[in-house]
């Protein structure tokens, strides 16, 4: 492969096992760091805006099954966010965090569809 001055959106590490964080922060240039800020950005505006939706669901919707449901719902977005930001920063970790987002997606629905078949 050509010398690319883009290194660090190269597959540098394939075959091999994955890199150290320390690694990955080395060899990031300019578009690389932009885009782990917007990304890590976003992940942040997300659990930022799910905290409201919580706080407004806890002041304004009585506490029954439908409010726990609601919060469980709105909480898949930032949970997949924060895991994808944590697996991007620490690349050793996404396993970790692939299991922690499917477990939190397999107790969504299940705490969905368990009610149904009661």
């Amino acid at each position: 492969m050509a010398a690319s001055p883009n290194r660090s959106l190269e597959l540098l590490y394939c075959g091999s096992s994955p890199p150290k964080a320390a690694e990955i922060l080395k060899d990031l240039n300019l578009p690389a760091i932009i885009l782990y800020s917007v990304l890590t950005l976003m992940a942040v505006i997300a659990n930022l805006v799910y905290l409201e939706e919580v706080i407004y669901l806890l002041r304004k919707v009585p506490p029954t099954n439908r409010r726990a449901t609601i919060m469980w719902i709105s909480g898949a977005a930032p949970v997949i966010a924060s895991t994808s930001c944590i697996g991007m920063w620490v690349p050793l970790a996404s396993m970790i965090t692939d299991l922690t987002t499917a477990v939190y997606v397999f107790l969504l629905r299940f705490s969905l569809i368990y009610p149904i078949s009661d």
